[in-house]
């Protein structure tokens, strides 16, 4: 991601930054498992933001590693 700012003047920048994820089926009889691995090599960085009352950066940050997996049944 880039070009994104804290406040409507854009002084305030917020920085750059990239994931990684990864996914995947696997399909057997009448089933299938999906799993999702979101920011997989578990890069720190804040996604969002907001200025404080004295002016200052307040960044909140992002969500670590995460993995999601269903199984479904047809």
């Amino acid at each position: 991601m880039a070009e994104q700012f804290l406040d409507k003047e854009n002084q305030h920048a917020l920085g750059e930054y990239a994931t990684f994820d990864l996914g995947g089926t696997l399909n057997f009889g009448h089933s299938r498992l999906n799993i999702r691995v979101a920011n997989l090599f578990d890069r720190e960085y804040s996604d969002t933001g907001f200025i404080g009352a004295f002016g200052e950066e307040r960044l909140v940050p992002a969500a670590g590693r995460n993995v999601v997996a269903s199984l479904s049944v047809h």
